[in-house]
């Protein structure tokens, strides 16, 4: 099997931004070559992909990147520590484009894990990696947190409400979390 280059990676992303070439097929038959890449050279062509097919991508190069080993258990958290099993963690992601917001979805309150969160700020080129304790993140639901799906009348006898976050990177809330949750930062340029 051929070597999946960066350079042919990248140029064939720019030319499918730019017209119909079909990434898929790349992703697909080099997935796993992937998976060693760097954020930066990633970026750009992960955003070509759907959300449904580059997810699961991102949740695995997370896990990878912090030596965590997968969760299989439902409903229990995506990863944990390999020396450590009482550190479990869910994974969000959300690419930022200029003007929106995170989005942060499929929050579960009930879950005993903690949080590793993504957040590409694709207006500055900046990825901010949070790790956000569970009673941390239950003190952002209440004050940022909106019901995930589903109107107020259909989720008033569901006892497992999915939630979400959705913030501004230019909010003042942002700001706080920065200030308060320190990310580690790396620049996508």
């Amino acid at each position: 099997m051929k070597t999946l280059k960066l350079k042919t990676l990248n140029n064939r992303a720019k030319k499918h931004i730019k017209s119909t070439i079909n990434f898929y097929e790349i992703f697909d038959q080099h997935r796993e070559e992937l998976l060693t890449f760097s954020w930066n050279d990633l970026v750009n062509p992960l955003q070509t992909l759907s959300s449904q097919k580059s997810s699961p991508f991102i949740e695995k190069k997370i896990i990878l990147d912090h030596k965590l080993t997968r969760h299989n258990i439902l409903d229990k958290g995506d990863a944990y520590y390999h020396k450590n099993t009482k550190k479990i963690f869910e994974i969000k992601h959300s690419f930022v484009k200029p003007g929106d917001k995170a989005n942060l979805v499929q929050i579960r309150p009930w879950q005993k894990v903690g949080y590793l969160i993504y957040i590409f700020d694709l207006a500055d080129d900046v990825l901010f990696k949070f790790e956000i304790s569970r009673a941390q993140m239950h003190k952002e639901l209440k004050s940022l947190g909106s019901s995930a799906h589903g109107t107020k009348a259909a989720n008033a006898e569901n006892k497992n409400k999915e939630r979400a976050i959705r913030i501004s990177l230019l909010s003042e809330d942002f700001q706080r979390w920065i200030n308060e949750y320190k990310p580690k930062t790396l620049s996508l340029k």
